[in-house]
């Protein structure tokens, strides 16, 4: 049975007893690449005209429930055509389920702004839930340890003596190259964003080419991330693969350019 199918019985079955009167409560959303790059997701908006004065009368977070027991509060906004979208914190939990283009999830309005969110994958079935922890390693510290030439402990590169600044990120087992490469915190507020939410950086790998512009944003203090369209064709060109090791060594502070050199999984 594919996914549409199971959408029907499923939506079919939770309103098979209800009265007449009542209109359903669930809907679903597939994730393109828009929803992973711009950081927002649209509700349905026949769902948005019908519950909207409910959400704002409610002037609170958005609460999604997910099947691994996890609780979520994301801000929301309606747009000036009337769309409801999740906004503030909706990059984090595209982070922390990994999300890719194709991705379903399945929501169940419970009441107020309570949503149960279900997620299928491209084959049409329920991820598998389990407790996450951000697996894509980097090399962090304070400056001092970010320009020390010696190999890290969690990325495996070394590098040559160099005064410029460095760090190193670990792809990871769920990398896929829509969702970008995490920079640390120390790092991209020191030598990158410097104070803004977000900046446009330049990736240079000698007698290969230049990529960019590529945004880096803060994302709730906690790290920077290299994303967007350039991003995945930075990652594509150079064949990334889970395993890989990415070095980045600041070599123009002011036109923020960064010197990558790359390590194979299957060269270590």
């Amino acid at each position: 049975m594919g996914l549409y199918q199971r959408l029907v019985c499923l939506l079919s079955s939770s309103v098979a007893e209800m009265p007449s009167s009542w209109k359903p409560l669930n809907f679903y959303v597939f994730i393109t690449y828009d929803n992973l790059i711009e950081s927002s997701l649209r509700i349905p908006i026949d769902f948005t005209i019908e519950y909207q004065k409910q959400i704002r009368s409610n002037n609170k977070d958005i609460i999604l429930s997910v099947s691994d027991g996890k609780t979520w509060y994301l801000g929301w906004m309606v747009s000036g055509n009337g769309h409801l979208w999740l906004q503030k914190g909706w990059p984090e939990f595209a982070e922390h389920y990994h999300l890719k283009i194709g991705y379903l999830l399945l929501f169940n309005h419970q009441e107020s702004s309570i949503f149960h969110v279900r997620i299928f994958n491209q084959t049409s079935c329920e991820i598998t839930y389990f407790p996450q922890e951000i697996d894509q390693s980097m090399h962090t510290g304070d400056t001092e340890v970010l320009n020390t030439p010696a190999k890290s402990q969690n990325s495996e590169v070394t590098v040559d003596r160099s005064d410029n600044p460095f760090f190193s990120a670990k792809m990871p087992p769920s990398y896929h190259s829509s969702l970008g490469m995490y920079v640390p915190f120390k790092f991209c507020t020191r030598y990158l964003t410097c104070g803004k939410e977000y900046v446009d950086c330049v990736l240079h790998m000698p007698e290969v080419g230049n990529w960019g512009p590529i945004p880096c944003k803060m994302y709730k203090q906690k790290h920077g991330k290299l994303y967007g369209p350039n991003w995945k064709k930075f990652s594509n060109e150079n064949h990334l693969v889970p395993g890989d090791v990415c070095l980045l060594e600041l070599i123009s502070e002011s036109e923020k350019v960064l010197k990558v050199t790359i390590t194979r999984a299957n060269q270590k």
